[in-house]
């Protein structure tokens, strides 16, 4: 008795055709009321889900009128431009003789194959280095231990073509005289069902390798599809991203949707801003973090799902194939040349003993992948993706996610960078403040100090030390006396008080300056000015410069200098001038020729040291 005849054929792609009478019509989904903003705003280009089938899908629970979405900021961030400028583009609908070891000529070289195939094969021969009558033993009885996976493979790739086989097999001379090549594919053609054989052998050698691999790409599949199974985050972003959108596409075509494809996920940084300069995905991001920031988290809990796009592509193709493979050794271990030559050939017992553990592997796989799909085709249609294949859906989701973590970061960026720019202004505006107040400080400083010589004009002068000799003047500046100096000279200009102070008034004053002048001066400044310190103080220029504070009070320096040179002429035309009664030089006394000359000499030799007076 039959059990059954063939399953019905899948439905029709789509909504396709109403049911045949007498049976239930899938009820659609209410009508969705659409929004209205108050301005145009910019589209996002997705393609909703059809309304027969929110049914049991994460849209069905969805709730995106009751979501809190800002519309007043969306509109002023996605407002389209008047000019028209800014409106979003559609979506595009996308030889040679042998050669012994010593280099010699053999005497007698057969050579059947082309100079190519030669070489080939005999670089490959070079890293068996295992005798011909060995090669062959180790095939005929699939010994692992001596063959390696890729030498058998790249023996696959050189079997003898169909010529090459009836070149060798019409040859009927010694065995000996053929080349290294030809003796070596002689040897490969006397081993029964050789390619078959070794088709076999490539199996058993990696089955074990790619047994894991499956396994595993199988195992990394259900793990993704478990992150997104339990990712209650995912569904409530994108339910926000549905508020955002049917508030975008307000009463276009695309608004009043009840859902979206998957696709739209990856396409959410097209959708620009008014401005320019952000997108909605960026704005999702900005927006999560400021009223729902446990949604952040959401790429976090999708870790599996990257790896698993990635070896969902081909893992049902290559478990496929490796099911073939595994079936290809059963047909031939019943081959009917095994069962014949049993005794002789042991690789019919061997491809039997193997095939029993191979098969018992291969249904564990089988049912994993099942598993697999199985959650695969409940968490696609939850998210109402059913018709995507495995890698598609996984990689829609991963990408989302990868963006969304991405524009968040950059958002993160932008507001420490303007918190850093903030943060210098106010500190730039800070010191500018501390700045102008401490110029303020000093203008309020300076005005008081100019305050005090009006208060020191009204002071009494303090009296002149006595024995100040009489010809250096009330308003002439002081002078400095040499360290046990005889005379003191009057300055050499007169700029306040002194007349023309020219060089017969130095050398006639010059010369009577009285010992209590100069005793009277070095008392009072405390400290003697000398010729040394003078040039010690000189700049490397070479030019010097008197300071104000150098000379003392009733000293010169330039006085002082003519005193050190011509010491004992002053000394002599000091005691030869007439005194009067303070000890100072009388007014009208005569100048000393001799004097005149020191004074002369000394101004000449001390002018180096001077620099240029200042004309006020």
């Amino acid at each position: 008795a039959a059990t059954g005849g063939p399953p019905p054929p899948p439905p029709p792609p789509g909504g396709g055709p109403p049911p045949p009478p007498g049976m239930p019509a899938m009820a659609a989904a209410p009508s969705k009321k659409k929004q209205e903003p108050k301005v145009k705003l910019k589209q996002v280009h997705w393609v909703k889900v059809n309304e027969r089938k929110i049914k049991d899908t994460v849209w069905e629970k969805m709730k995106d009128d009751d979501c809190d979405i800002d519309k007043n900021e969306i509109e002023s961030l996605f407002a389209m431009k008047e000019s028209g400028k800014g409106i979003d583009k559609k979506d595009p609908a996308g030889e040679a003789d042998e050669v012994g070891a010593n280099g010699q000529r053999k005497k007698r070289v057969v050579i059947l194959l082309s100079a190519n195939r030669s070489q080939t094969i005999g670089v490959l021969l070079s890293h068996l280095k295992v005798p011909h009558e060995e090669f062959k033993r180790a095939i005929m009885t699939l010994d692992t231990r001596t063959l390696q996976p890729n030498f058998v493979i790249q023996l696959m790739r050189l079997l003898p073509t169909d010529q090459e086989v009836a070149a060798l097999q019409s040859y009927t001379g010694p065995k000996e005289e053929l080349g290294t090549a030809e003796r070596f594919l002689f040897e490969l053609l006397c081993i029964p069902r050789l390619k078959s054989r070794l088709q076999c052998f490539v199996f058993i050698l990696e089955f074990n390798a790619r047994l894991h691999d499956l396994s595993e790409n199988v195992e990394v599949v259900s793990y993704a599809l478990h992150d997104i199974k339990r990712c209650t985050k995912l569904s409530q972003v994108m339910e926000l991203v549905l508020a955002m959108g049917n508030y975008l596409n307000g009463t276009g075509p695309r608004g009043g949707a009840w859902g979206f494809k998957l696709e739209v996920l990856t396409k959410l940084s097209d959708t620009k801003t008014t401005d320019g300069k952000s997108t909605l995905l960026h704005y999702l991001a900005t927006f999560i973090a400021r009223k729902h920031k446990d949604l952040l988290s959401f790429p976090s809990e999708l870790s599996n799902v990257e790896i698993g796009a990635k070896v969902s592509e081909n893992m049902v193709d290559e478990i496929s194939k490796f099911k073939k493979e595994v079936k290809f050794i059963y047909e031939e271990m019943n081959r009917p040349y095994y069962k014949s030559n049993a005794k002789n050939d042991p690789c019919g017992a061997k491809l039997e003993q193997f095939y029993h553990t191979a098969y018992n592997d291969m249904e564990v796989l089988e049912q994993n992948k099942k598993e697999a799909l199985a959650m695969y085709k409940e968490v696609s249609t939850m998210y109402g993706e059913a018709d995507l294949k495995p890698d598609e859906f996984l990689t829609q989701i991963h990408q989302f996610s990868q963006a969304f973590k991405e524009a968040s970061n950059e958002n993160e960026r932008k507001r420490e960078e303007e918190e850093r720019i903030a943060s210098r202004r106010t500190a730039f505006i800070k010191q500018m403040a501390e700045r102008d107040k401490a110029i303020e400080a000093r203008k309020a400083k300076q005005s008081a100090k100019s305050s005090a010589p009006g208060e020191r004009k009204n002071a009494v002068p303090a009296p002149k030390p006595a024995g100040t000799a009489v010809g250096a003047g009330i308003n002439k500046p002081p002078t400095a006396s040499l360290k046990g100096g005889s005379a003191s000279l009057a300055p050499l200009q007169g700029k306040e008080g002194t007349s023309k102070g020219t060089l017969n008034d130095v050398a006639s004053k010059g010369g009577g300056g009285g010992r209590g002048g100069g005793s009277a001066g070095a008392a009072n400044s405390g400290e003697d000015v000398s010729i040394s310190d003078m040039i010690s103080t000189m700049p490397k220029s070479g030019k010097f410069v008197i300071k104000k504070s150098a000379p003392a009070q009733g000293g010169s320096l330039v006085r002082d200098h003519l005193q050190k040179k011509d010491g004992s002429t002053a000394s002599s035309s000091s005691a030869a001038q007439p005194r009067d009664g303070t000890g100072g030089v009388a007014q009208g006394a005569p100048v000393a020729t001799a004097k005149k000359t020191g004074a002369l000499a000394g101004l000449k030799d001390f002018g180096r040291f001077l620099s240029p007076a200042k004309k006020k």
